[in-house]
């Protein structure tokens, strides 16, 4: 990934306030990453994405009355790495199977998010330090000195 290039992500949750807490979260905790759109399902953010290279995706399991990974199945296309946000724990064999970068449970906690961050950086080879780090984010700081 270039760098001071941001990585494009989407938020796909059918529940608002799960969408505002991790956009949050996300904004607060991850400078690299940018939500370019979030919806209540899958379509609805990727058509909100518009013509934009979405890079990863940060996806609820259950979602109304279907599931991700059926959804997932059904566009075997996608071109995106996957973060799992869920409050259902037994659906974690299945995120491995599709290459999730990780499965973060609900209530979110910020050390989880933080965690993933990393993942995420790792993945995308962001080998420059972020533009702002949180204080809590030792394992980051130690690399730049």
């Amino acid at each position: 990934m270039e760098k001071n290039k941001k990585i494009n992500a989407i938020i796909v949750d059918d529940e608002d306030g799960c969408i505002t807490n991790l956009n949050h979260y996300l904004s607060k905790l991850c400078p690299d990453i940018a939500i370019i759109a979030a919806g209540n399902t899958l379509k609805e953010a990727m058509e909100q994405a518009g013509a934009k290279k979405i890079d990863l995706a940060f996806l609820d399991v259950e979602i109304f009355n279907d599931n991700i990974f059926n959804l997932l199945a059904q566009n075997p296309d996608l071109d995106f790495k996957i973060v799992f946000v869920t409050a259902y724990q037994q659906y974690a064999i299945k995120a491995i199977k599709v290459e999730a970068l990780d499965y973060i449970l609900k209530p979110l906690l910020e050390d989880d998010i933080l965690e993933c961050y990393i993942k995420i950086r790792k993945h995308f080879l962001l080998s420059e330090p972020a533009t702002r780090l949180p204080d809590e984010y030792p394992e980051e700081k130690k690399k730049k000195s």
